[in-house]
């Protein structure tokens, strides 16, 4: 291509090891592995522009940082060379690869710096084309992370008000309402077996081999991992992890596949998901968790504990004033997606160098060209 070159990666950037984190406190420093922070410690390996590449695990998942960060030793980091380069460029550059690919791992997936240095790329000489490539992809990002900052809030904000109805029995009107001496909680409230409020069910075997390209959410035990073109349960619904990663609970409105590796709720009794969503978010289900070196989630254990189950007008009550809240998450996901896939079609073309960025005015560009973008099609 004119006006573009081709480069070795070892010539634009320095790959580092990331360190063992087990001596580390606690502290204000992000730690990262390859699905993300980790979390918090006093100390940080880097304080500059960064690339984040994993060494072994989801190969794929690249993080660009501009903040002082640390890493685990199974994620490798770097120093960009700047003369050459456009940090953020290069890395979303480097998105285009798809660097499991370059898997020298038996069991699990690893990457080496010797295998990663000789990888080649082609980028455009002109530091200012590749600075407006950049910002014209982080538009989006900015975009998407700004909702997911507002949906954070959202949920906090439910959640809340869950904690203050069912935890601490601050609920609309409850200066009338009679406490039962013998159970301490409000009358028409009852303790009971999880089991009589809803029915956990493990989720269904669906290779990577086996998946078409649809609009279907797959979710496994840490959230959503990937889309198909069939569902196995009618939407709305709650989606908890059975094995692996335990604790985290989804909602989703739409009809959805749940992986084996997931519990999703099969029936609900005088109540529905959005009761059900906070009153799993604040059981913990983690502590229920064995296994050894998987942890794993037995529903039977869990159907066995006893929990308190309100009044049925009062989860009704709940559900109702908090709906809109959910529909404004929903409309913040759909933007989101929405997002993500105009991004991701623009993404090969502008490094491919199919679309032309000198003419672009960046504080524009995210408009022009999402407006371009409608015009092209995924094949």
């Amino acid at each position: 291509m004119e006006g573009w070159e081709k480069f070795k990666l070892k010539e634009l950037l320095e790959i580092k090891y990331g360190k063992d984190h087990k001596k580390l406190k606690d502290g204000i420093y992000p730690l990262y592995g390859s699905g993300g922070i980790m979390r918090y410690v006093d100390a940080f390996l880097y304080d500059d522009e960064s690339i984040l590449i994993p060494r072994k695990g989801t190969l794929t998942n690249l993080f660009y940082l501009n903040i002082p960060f640390s890493t685990v030793d199974t994620m490798f980091w770097s120093k960009v060379n700047k003369e050459k380069v456009f940090p953020k460029f290069l890395y979303y550059l480097l998105k285009t690869y798809d660097l499991s690919l370059l898997d020298v791992g038996a069991a699990i997936p690893s990457l080496t710096t010797k295998v990663l240095k000789e990888v080649s790329v082609t980028i455009p000489k002109s530091k200012e084309t590749q600075r407006k490539i950049a910002s014209i992809l982080s538009a989006y990002d900015d975009l998407i992370e700004n909702n997911l900052k507002r949906i954070k809030l959202l949920e906090e904000q439910a959640q809340q008000t869950y904690e203050e109805w069912f935890v601490r029995f601050k609920f609309p009107g409850y200066e009338d309402v009679d406490i039962d001496e013998e159970s301490g909680l409000p009358v028409g409230w009852e303790k009971k077996r999880f089991d009589k409020l809803v029915i956990l069910q493990r989720g269904f075997d669906l290779p990577s081999r086996l998946r078409v390209e649809g609009n279907v959410p797959i979710f496994a035990s840490t959230g959503i991992t990937d889309y198909h073109n069939e569902f196995k349960v009618k939407g709305p619904g709650i989606i908890t992890g059975r094995s692996g990663t335990l604790g985290q609970v989804q909602f989703t409105s739409e009809d959805f596949w749940p992986l084996n590796t997931a519990l999703w709720v099969k029936k609900y009794f005088n109540c529905g998901p959005i009761y059900v969503l906070h009153f799993l978010r604040s059981l913990d289900l983690a502590r229920f968790g064995g296994g050894s070196a998987v942890p794993s989630l037995d529903r039977k254990v869990v159907h066995s504990q006893i929990i308190t189950i309100p009044d049925k007008v009062l989860i009704n009550d709940f559900e109702n004033g908090v709906s809109p809240i959910f529909k404004t998450i929903q409309n913040l996901q759909n933007q989101n997606q929405h997002l993500k896939e105009a991004r991701d079609i623009l993404l090969p073309r502008l490094m491919s160098g199919m679309i032309d960025v000198d003419s672009l005015e960046v504080d524009e560009g995210l408009g022009m060209v999402a407006e371009e973008s409608e015009k092209y099609n995924k094949d």
